[in-house]
């Protein structure tokens, strides 16, 4: 949710922050949908 733009903070445990590779993966699939950042 914090890339589309809305602050939701940080992620609490179980969750884990993505690996940057993962993340530009995961950014360039938001933006075949149509999302802008």
């Amino acid at each position: 949710m914090n890339i589309l733009g809305f602050n939701v903070g940080d992620l609490r445990l179980p969750l884990a922050e993505m690996e940057e590779t993962n993340l530009n993966v995961l950014k360039q699939e938001l933006t075949n949908f149509g999302f802008k950042f």
